[in-house]
């Protein structure tokens, strides 16, 4: 049997977990950490024919028997990764994002990869523009909520409210690491979520309120106007909705608002500066799906096996492609 017994380290001087060969392959591929190895096999670029080793073994061994092995047992996770990574039947509880409940919504493959095995799926550009024009319009309706006195905004719609006094001393619910936070009963999850603002009506009810800022030609008046985001935007104030009602005190309307803000790209030039349109946006909010959501996806964590793969998930399906292309070249080059 030909396949090489030479292993390589990692700049820390330390193995890596498992080195993947065939008989007759000259080189072994790898290092692969656990998580990778399984995923590689569950998108088939590794198949039953491969073979394992790792530090301790005297031999190699068909990689199903080294892995399977393994995952009898829940995953114990580096120091490194202890805080972010799902351990069934750990005692302590496990924090959840809302932007983390919300990939499970998405597709609970992913949302079992990243938050199990500590694969994430590839991450876009942070949106710095959204952000600023969010950071100037949480000093904005600061500068009223100090005041005690409704945005023009606010006055423009009809809105009988004002920002929320009381969200200052809170200003952890406006951090994305805190938030507002529940520690749910049922499964040991902690979720939370940051909201951009509180408004509060005259009767005491609060009113969950969101930022958001983009550039389209037509005006942004309704539902419709946001377009495909909708759903996901109404999910988000949805659960804030829900986290706000399981604080003490807090009695919450149904209405949920958004502030948009369209800049205008159709001025003759650009002068240092864009100008933006301010309108808001009213809906009902209907925060009943969220302990159902909660209970299925701790359900998911707490599964040995992985969900099936997404047909409506981009990643998913590049997964799937990527299995394609190694299963026609004999599954020699993707390793």
């Amino acid at each position: 049997m030909l396949l090489s017994m030479f292993f390589v380290t990692n700049i820390s001087g330390f193995p890596m977990d498992y080195y993947i060969g065939r008989v007759g392959l000259a080189v072994a591929h790898g290092p692969y950490s656990e998580a990778e190895v399984f995923f590689r096999m569950q998108s088939g670029l590794i198949d039953d024919s491969c073979l394992a080793w790792t530090a301790g073994m005297e031999k190699w061994r068909p990689v199903q028997d080294v892995i399977n092995a393994t995952m009898r047992t829940p995953p114990v996770p580096t120091k490194k990764s202890t805080k972010k990574l799902y351990r069934p039947g750990a005692p302590e509880s496990f924090r959840l994002s809302r932007s983390k409940l919300e990939n499970y919504l998405k597709c609970q493959r992913c949302f079992y990869l990243d938050r199990r095995l500590g694969i994430k799926v590839p991450s876009g550009p942070a949106f710095t523009l959204n952000i600023a024009v969010d950071e100037l319009l949480k000093r904005e309706f600061d500068i009223f909520r100090k005041a005690g006195k409704p945005h023009p905004l606010m006055v423009e719609n009809c809105i009988n409210a004002v920002p929320w006094p009381d969200l200052v001393n809170r200003e952890e619910w406006r951090h994305n690491f805190t938030g507002i936070q529940h520690l749910h009963g049922s499964t040991n999850l902690e979720l939370f979520g940051a909201v951009d603002d509180i408004w509060v009506e005259e009767n005491g009810s609060l009113i969950v309120v969101d930022y958001k800022a983009t550039s389209k030609a037509q005006e942004i008046n309704s539902a419709e106007d946001i377009g495909g985001w909708f759903e996901a935007y109404k999910r988000q104030l949805e659960i804030y909705v829900w986290l706000l009602r399981q604080q003490d005190g807090c009695t919450v309307s149904d209405d949920i608002y958004w502030v948009y803000a369209n800049a205008d790209k159709k001025k003759p030039s650009f002068n240092g500066r864009l100008e933006f349109d301010l309108t808001l946006i009213v809906e009902k909010a209907d925060d009943s799906w969220v302990e159902d959501a909660l209970l299925a996806a701790h359900a998911c964590l707490e599964s040995r096996a992985i969900p099936e793969a997404n047909a409506d998930c981009k990643h998913c399906k590049y997964f799937h492609k990527a299995s394609t292309v190694f299963n026609a070249k004999g599954g020699s080059n993707l390793l």
